[in-house]
């Protein structure tokens, strides 16, 4: 995830500068920005929706149904954080223009000190901002990317992936930080939910060895192959996203109750071989659903859609701003609590919902 936002500073900042060339405000460059995310994800919540009642209403048992609806939406905890990132993209742009490594300094100092709170008192509810800081810090990254100013000699990547990795080490081993990046049974904090500094010193080794890269993958993707592949995985890039738990869902329910995965010791070199054999196994189901909704991505706004073909409303901007807050807030009770619940008619999130409604009918108006 650090590279991904990474990566998303850059292009924000690509779009951004482009839009300003063109005439194009805030609020629709934002508009534009949530167009692509928010078709193909609000067709899967649809979806897993109308699944989860039909379960129910077969008969199966609801804590089941209410386990599978919350297991797959566990990838869309990162669009509450992306929408939120994007709306702040333009401002931290601004900000990096003016005032350039300090932005970035700022950001890990606040979310080190958000740490040490946690660390310290076991404060969740704050440490939850740090999802704020930490990937608004990697954005910055992506915007000094995009000036050039990370591989300006050829030592800079090399500085960057040492000594993430070094830093990353010492958090993780003299560090009070647990090695997982993600949370496993046992220890005191997660690395990533809300995410720590560890994922700073990741995001800086994950920018040098993709600067490290990049000159060798860019000779390999002028291929026409390669090339062509890499394009038509960028089409679907959100629906394998959205739907890669779900394929992981088919196959537990499908294959664990034949017996055929072997139990291993945590960690173990047979543990890792299961991990990897995983993946091809769980690709097929993956690519049967990536054929089946991906059209839903590749298909094109309509003419309008978060485009700016309104006349420009003195609203707008304090809409783009409900919206987002809408959004985000609405991403994250379904990562938290699934799109099947205990207490709803027929166990649908009816809050979820309504704001994933009204800001989705806000950003596309």
């Amino acid at each position: 995830m650090p590279l991904f936002f990474i990566l998303g500073g850059y292009a924000n900042a690509v779009s951004w500068r482009s839009a300003c060339r063109r005439g194009q405000d805030w609020s629709t460059w934002v508009r534009s920005r949530y167009a692509r995310l928010l078709r193909p994800t609000v067709a899967f919540i649809a979806v897993w929706v109308v699944a989860g009642a039909l379960l129910r209403g077969a008969g199966v048992d609801p804590p089941l149904v209410r386990t599978l609806a919350w297991l797959v939406v566990v990838p869309l905890w990162f669009l509450a954080v992306y929408v939120v990132t994007v709306a702040l993209a333009p401002p931290m742009l601004w900000l990096h223009d003016r005032f350039g490594a300090v932005v970035p300094v700022m950001l890990a100092v606040a979310a080190a000190f958000v740490d040490s709170l946690r660390i310290r008192g076991g404060m969740e509810t704050v440490a939850s901002v740090n999802f704020l800081f930490v990937f608004l810090f990697c954005q910055q990254l992506g915007f000094f990317w995009r000036d050039g100013k990370l591989d300006g000699t050829r030592w800079q990547p090399w500085v960057m992936f040492l000594g993430g990795l070094l830093t990353l080490v010492v958090l993780t081993t003299a560090g009070p930080y647990p090695i997982s990046m993600v949370g496993v049974p046992g220890e005191q904090i997660a690395n990533n939910a809300p995410p720590t500094i560890t994922f700073l010193a990741l995001g800086f080794a994950q920018a040098g060895l993709a600067l490290l890269l990049r000159e060798p993958i860019d000779r390999w993707l002028h291929k026409r192959r390669p090339w062509s592949a890499v394009i038509a995985i960028n089409a679907h890039a959100l629906t394998i996203h959205l739907w890669h738990f779900t394929a992981l869902v088919i196959v537990s329910v499908i294959v664990l109750p034949l017996g055929l995965v072997p139990v291993y010791e945590d960690g173990s070199l047979a543990w890792w071989a299961t991990r990897w054999l995983a993946v091809p196994v769980m690709t097929v189901p993956l690519v049967g659903l990536v054929c089946l909704f991906g059209r839903i991505e590749r298909k094109q706004p309509p003419r309008g859609l978060g485009a700016g073909e309104h006349e420009a409303s003195p609203w707008a901007p304090v809409l783009t701003v409900v919206a987002a807050l809408a959004l985000s807030a609405a991403f994250v009770l379904i990562t938290l609590n699934g799109l099947s619940v205990a207490g709803g008619p027929m166990g649908l999130p009816v809050l979820s919902l309504g704001l994933l409604t009204a800001g989705t009918a806000i950003a596309t108006r």
